[in-house]
């Protein structure tokens, strides 16, 4: 039980970034195994959920900065974390997957979809 409080404080004291990271790369894996989305279109939508959540726990404007700034700056850390989540996922995650058999689902691949199939000749 003392772990368990060790890493909730852990994880309290993290920079709200970092906290973003983490739930986006578990956002990925929920939206994964709904089937809501299609896996390549996973990183899109993890990309505006990202950036608008960044913008509703970035820091505050103080006076020495531009409005202009301050929304640029912010909008840019928001695509910034989302994109680094997907990469983690990409370049890391995906190989601990493949390697120990994680999340494979109904052979769930990463190849893209085929909108149409082809239909199989007629028998005469």
């Amino acid at each position: 039980m003392n772990r368990l409080v060790e890493w909730n404080n852990h994880l309290m004291g993290l920079p709200s970034g970092a906290l973003l990271f983490i739930a986006l790369i578990g956002l990925g894996y929920v939206l994964k195994r709904t089937h809501w989305f299609h896996n390549n279109s996973i990183p899109v939508v993890l990309m505006a959920v990202g950036l608008g959540l960044f913008l509703l726990v970035c820091p505050e404007r103080t006076s020495d900065i531009s409005l202009r700034n301050w929304w640029g700056r912010n909008i840019l850390i928001g695509l910034i974390i989302p994109f680094t989540s997907w990469m983690a996922h990409r370049v890391v995650l995906k190989r601990i997957e493949r390697k120990f058999g994680l999340f494979a689902a109904n052979g769930d691949s990463d190849s893209d979809p085929v909108a149409f199939t082809k239909p199989t000749e007629p028998k005469l």
